[in-house]
């Protein structure tokens, strides 16, 4: 039986890109907008959320941030 973490950093930072996707739609933002406030390239986000690469976890934290400051507005 697989355990809940056993998980490779891959997997979880794809996981994670998935959800900041849906979070970013959800509160109806562009790429464009995300880049501006977190510092990275619109490209970067978009390969980000297509899965094309597995972002390091500082980008994936600074995106976050830029959504979570948006969530509570």
């Amino acid at each position: 039986m697989k355990k809940p973490f056993d998980n490779n950093s891959i997997e979880i930072r794809i996981e994670l890109a998935a959800y900041l996707l849906k979070l970013r739609l959800g509160l109806n933002l562009t790429q464009n907008q995300v880049a501006i406030e977190s510092g990275l390239s619109q490209s970067a986000i978009s390969r980000i959320e297509n899965g094309k690469e597995a972002a390091s976890l500082f980008n994936l934290v600074r995106v976050y941030r830029v959504l979570s400051q948006w969530e509570s507005v």
